[in-house]
């Protein structure tokens, strides 16, 4: 004991808890005609209270204004001090389970062995009970946290003291507390209410529990941490178009814990094909990781109203961009369009990017096999970009589109520039809006106005070669467009899903 300290200069923090009534009652009867007796001296931190808040109102109540006190020795005695106060005079409550938790947690951080931490702790401990009690610190959310540990436990009404003893607790405020400010805490922006909605659903039935343990709280933090994690998937998985009552199953299918109550590979993924499934049946959006010419012929008959694609050009160093000869790359492409035919319905349209040096050789082998060229669209870059390095001749800033079709594209009632064959966009980038996936992504606007004017609503349009799925991206904006695309690399199929939040077809 380091001696005393006047009661009047003493600033008990914010943080600490409403006293309990009853317990301040007890301690003033006590000190009424004794003076302080009580076992323990308070804790100070300069002439800021750590420990013993009830002894410090007691007192003052009794006109005690010197005060024994003990120096704070460090925030891990100061609660070690105060857990062997309520130990040694049976006091130890609820709401020891946060500093309990809080002690087991930061010991473990500073690198104590739980074995270690068990010796340090009154009472039974062993090396389970204190990773317990780590882990409800580690897995609550920082804000429940702070609130829990630091909110009154309610006082109880027609208590005694040997009831309290007993930790025999009716009402604990604590839970009202930790829930609000847990709310307060998620995001509710852009659509994300379903996710806020969903955590109050499952978190309401968690504090419904009227008594407060290690256990009780140790639950509450797995399925805390847990729910969390579901929300923040709902949040950065679900695409906005999915509707309310989808996303009310969903909440009601948490709440019933249908994904469990707590994390498992297994319940993470049973989730995550949930979301894909949403957003599948909503985007209408259909992803296959496999071969264009494996794939097509597995398509219905006459059901591709549109096809808008970005096949190889033949021209670069990458391995997917990489056909052959001249003649085997337009041999290619010309066997890839027999696959095509039969998929097409009878009022249809495609679009095919090319490069320049090809144009001409791809519309000689079109037209040789019954593919009339509607269009030629120059696509011209709106922002400079580097070219190949040649030195014999200019570098083009342009690529070229070829368009063939069976009837009037669906162009707007009122004429404009959008029906000129030059079109200019700028080249993706990925500080842009859409970002960037693939290093020949078209811009999503020029794809746009070409699902736009070569489908109407309900329509099914294909890219065979999808890169990182800006034909996708595009119906999405329109709407009321089917896509189904075709990419043979894993890693752009990885990069599709992620985009759009769907999983690959089996």
């Amino acid at each position: 004991m380091n001696g005393t300290i006047s009661a009047n200069n003493i600033i008990i923090p914010a943080h600490h808890r409403k006293p309990k009534q009853w317990l301040v009652e007890q301690l003033k009867s006590n000190m009424a005609s004794t003076g302080y007796n009580v076992a323990y001296p308070i804790v100070v931190d300069g002439n800021t209270l750590v420990d013993g808040q009830h002894r410090l109102i007691a007192a003052m109540a009794n006109g005690i204004t010197d005060i024994p006190y003990v120096a704070k020795p460090d925030a891990i005695g100061a609660i070690r001090f105060g857990l062997q106060c309520n130990a040694d005079g049976q006091m130890t409550a609820a709401d020891d389970v946060f500093d309990l938790a809080e002690l087991c947690w930061t010991l473990a951080q500073d690198g104590w062995e739980g074995k270690d931490i068990a010796g340090e702790l009154p009472g039974d401990w062993s090396e389970s009970k204190v990773t317990f009690h780590s882990n409800i610190k580690e897995l609550l959310h920082a804000k429940a946290w702070n609130t829990a540990r630091f909110t009154t436990i309610g006082d109880t009404v027609n208590q005694s003291y040997d009831s309290v003893v007993n930790a025999e607790f009716t009402k604990v405020n604590w839970r009202e507390s930790h829930f609000r400010a847990f709310l307060s805490e998620l995001p509710c922006a852009n659509g994300n209410r379903a996710a806020m909605r969903a955590q109050v659903a499952a978190i309401r039935e968690l504090l419904s529990k009227d008594k407060l343990t290690a256990k009780v709280a140790g639950e509450v933090a797995r399925r805390h941490a847990w729910y969390m994690t579901l929300a923040q998937l709902m949040i950065s998985s679900l695409v906005k178009e999915v509707g309310v009552d989808d996303r009310k199953t969903l909440i009601k299918h948490i709440r019933d814990n249908v994904y469990g109550k707590e994390p498992s590979e297994a319940n993470a993924k049973r989730f995550s094909d949930t979301l894909a499934a949403l957003n599948e049946r909503t985007t209408g959006i259909k992803l296959y990781c496999d071969d264009a010419f494996a794939r097509i012929p597995m398509l219905d008959d006459a059901s591709v109203a549109l096809v808008v694609t970005d096949p190889p050009y033949n021209v670069t160093g990458y391995e997917w961009d990489q056909i052959g000869t001249d003649n085997q790359y337009v041999t290619w492409l010309q066997d890839w369009l027999s696959v095509l035919r039969p998929k097409l319905a009878n009022s249809h349209h495609v679009f095919i990017f090319c490069d320049p040096d090809y144009a001409a050789p791809i519309e000689m082998m079109m037209l040789a096999n019954g593919w009339p060229i509607k269009s030629r669209i120059i696509w011209e870059y709106r922002n400079l970009v580097q070219g190949r390095d040649v030195t014999d001749r200019f570098i083009s800033n342009w690529q070229m589109c070829l368009h063939t079709g069976s009837h009037a594209l669906n162009w707007p009632p009122k004429w404009d520039d959008s029906r000129f064959e030059v079109q200019q966009f700028a080249t993706p980038q990925s500080n842009f809006k859409d970002g960037k996936f693939h290093p020949s992504q078209k811009p999503v606007e020029l794809i746009k106005h070409l699902v736009s004017v070569g489908s109407k609503p309900g329509d099914l349009v294909l890219d065979s070669f999808a890169g990182g799925g800006t034909t996708a991206a595009a119906c999405n904006e329109i709407k009321q467009r089917r896509c189904v695309l075709i990419e043979q690399s894993d890693d752009y199929c990885t990069v599709i899903e992620r985009r759009f939040g769907i999983k690959r077809q089996a």
